[in-house]
């Protein structure tokens, strides 16, 4: 058996504005590797660094950027996700465009009125996001037929409130780690 030490530093973070308390967990591997682990109302978000160069945890997460330190401590969170909202009221407006114009059969205009019906009935499933993916996938040939082959790149993105609720949380724990290093090179110096 092989028994290793790591050093581990606990910093709590409280009197947050519009954030509960977070705790974040630094375990220094080595001076080129590291763990960072975050912790904030029930929820935690870990990441590991083989190769910092000589900057120790705290200051690589310090010195890296959010988008890069969200990618790392949740890979499946996204920036942006499908607004259907935004889309529905798209279709709206291509169904209705089809419908003014003149060069529809009587047949076309019975589908695009169909078409426009549909989407007034179902216009609450796109309030809620699994709803309005579960509606694009069974409805797909309204979506080829309004907006085109590739009718998936062309639904509206809106910004994704649990990245932004991460980015807040990142740049907490970034102050906070500024302050910590800043205390830590002060009490190395007097020492």
């Amino acid at each position: 058996m092989e028994v290793n030490v790591s050093t581990a530093v606990k910093l709590t973070l409280t009197n947050l504005e519009r954030l509960d308390p977070i705790t974040v967990y630094l375990e220094e591997f080595s001076p080129k590797e590291g763990r960072i682990v975050i912790h904030c109302w029930g929820k935690a978000w870990a990441a590991f660094w083989p190769a910092m160069g000589d900057r120790g945890i705290a200051q690589f997460f310090i010195d890296c950027d959010n988008p890069y330190l969200a990618k790392n401590l949740d890979s499946e969170l996204k920036a942006e996700i499908h607004d259907y909202e935004a889309l529905h009221t798209l279709l709206l407006n291509k169904v209705t465009k089809k419908l003014s114009s003149d060069d529809l059969s009587e047949d076309e205009q019975q589908y695009f009125a169909s078409v426009k019906s549909a989407l007034n009935r179902v216009k609450d499933s796109f309030h809620d996001d699994r709803e309005g993916e579960f509606w694009c996938h069974e409805n797909s040939e309204y979506l080829y037929e309004l907006v085109g082959d590739c009718w998936w790149d062309e639904i509206p993105k809106k910004p994704n409130h649990e990245y932004e609720y991460l980015c807040r949380i990142i740049d907490v724990v970034r102050s906070g780690l500024k302050d910590y290093v800043s205390r830590a090179n002060k009490t190395a110096t007097v020492a």
